[in-house]
C-alpha cells in the first residue's frame, strides 16, 4: 500500500485500517483556455493568481467565468495543501497538537482573500458547495477548480475540452503540495470471530491489484497499492487518459491529512474561523489565533 495512504492508516506502530477508495487534493484546469491565453500551468502562487485573473471573464458587473473556484464549505482539506505549500502543515506527529496560528496558515488565508479581493478571480467569501465545483469547470463557469482526484472520472465525462490535473503550486516557485483523502476499510471490534474472518477475506478481495485498478478506472480514485499501477488495465487506461496518472503523481507532494484527537470538534473550529476570515468577519491573524486557542482547549483533555 502507498506510504501516503498508510500515513493515516497506522497509529503508534499499529495498522488500524486498510486504504480503499483513496484520493488526493489536486488542481483541475481547462488546458484549452490556458493555451488560448498563452499561459503555462502555474508554478507558484503568483503565477497561479495571475492565471486566475487572466482567465476571469466579465460581462458588465456579472462574472461569466471565474478564474478559480474552491469548494469552501469543506475548507480544511482544500486549504491544508496551501498551508503545506506555504511552508508548514497544520498537523504534525503529535495527535494532540495543531498549527493554525502560523505564518503559513496566515499566508494561506491571505492568498485566498487576495484571489477574491485583489485579483477578483474567485467568488468572494464562502463559495460553491462540494459538488458544484466540478460541474462549474465542465460547463465553463470556472477555468480552474480545487477538488478531489475522486472527481476525475466525472469531470472527464462532462468536459468537452482538455482537462489538466496537477498538485497545488506552492508559495515559492517549484514547490507543490497535496494531501490524501478518501476512506479506509475497518473491521469492527465487536464482530464475532467468524465475522472478522469473513471481513478480512472481503478486504483482501477488494484490494487485489486488478480489482483496485478497475475500481480506480471507474471512479477516479487513486490506486491504493503499487501493484495496481502495473495492472494491464491501468497501464492501458493511463495511455489514453494521462490525467489519471497525473492525479496519482500528486501523491509525491502529499503530507499527512488532518487527523488529531477530538477531530470532529477541532475540524469544526478550524472551519468556523476560516469562514470568519474569508467572509471578512475577522482579520486573518485574529481568526487563526482564536482557532489555535479554541483547538488547544478542545485537545487539552487528550494530552498526557
Amino acid at each position: 500500500f502507498l506510504p501516503a495512504f498508510m500515513a493515516n492508516s497506522a497509529y503508534d506502530g499499529q495498522t488500524w485500517s486498510i486504504p480503499f477508495q483513496r484520493s488526493a487534493v489536486v488542481l483541475y484546469y481547462n488546458a484549452d483556455l490556458f493555451k488560448e491565453a498563452g499561459l503555462e500551468p502555474p508554478v507558484d502562487w503568483q503565477s497561479w493568481a495571475e492565471a486566475a485573473q487572466a482567465l476571469t471573464v466579465r460581462d458588465g458587473d456579472n462574472v461569466t467565468r471565474w478564474g478559480i473556484e474552491f469548494s469552501s464549505d469543506w475548507p480544511y482539506w482544500l486549504f491544508q495543501p496551501l498551508a503545506i505549500g506555504a511552508g508548514q502543515n497544520i498537523v504534525g506527529d503529535n495527535p494532540t497538537e495543531v498549527f493554525f496560528d502560523t505564518q503559513a496558515m496566515q499566508d494561506t488565508l491571505q492568498f485566498y482573500n487576495d484571489l477574491s479581493q485583489v485579483y477578483q478571480a474567485t467568488p468572494p467569501g464562502v463559495q460553491a458547495n462540494w459538488g458544484q465545483g466540478p460541474s462549474d469547470l465542465a460547463s465553463g463557469q470556472t477555468a480552474m477548480v480545487a477538488h478531489s482526484t475522486g472527481s476525475l472520472s466525472g469531470i472527464l465525462s462532462q468536459a468537452d475540452f482538455e482537462v489538466g490535473v496537477m498538485p497545488y503550486p506552492g508559495k515559492e516557485a517549484g514547490s507543490f503540495a497535496s494531501v490524501p483523502g478518501g476512506g479506509n476499510l475497518y473491521i469492527m471490534d465487536g464482530a464475532s470471530d467468524a465475522e472478522k474472518a469473513a471481513a478480512w477475506q472481503f478486504i483482501q478481495f477488494l484490494t487485489e491489484p486488478d480489482r483496485v485498478a478497475d475500481f480506480s478506472i471507474q471512479t477516479g480514485y487513486i490506486p491504493n497499492r503499487s501493484a495496481a499501477f502495473e495492472a494491464p488495465a491501468w497501464q492501458e487506461y493511463v495511455a489514453t487518459v494521462p490525467q489519471a496518472q497525473a492525479a496519482a503523481d500528486a501523491l509525491q507532494y502529499a503530507q499527512a491529512e488532518f487527523t488529531v484527537e477530538n477531530l470532529g470538534e477541532v475540524r469544526t473550529i478550524l472551519h468556523d474561523y476560516i469562514h470568519k476570515a474569508i467572509n471578512g468577519e475577522m482579520p486573518v491573524a485574529d481568526a487563526m489565533a482564536a482557532a489555535q486557542a479554541d483547538a488547544e482547549a478542545a485537545l487539552e483533555p487528550f494530552q498526557q
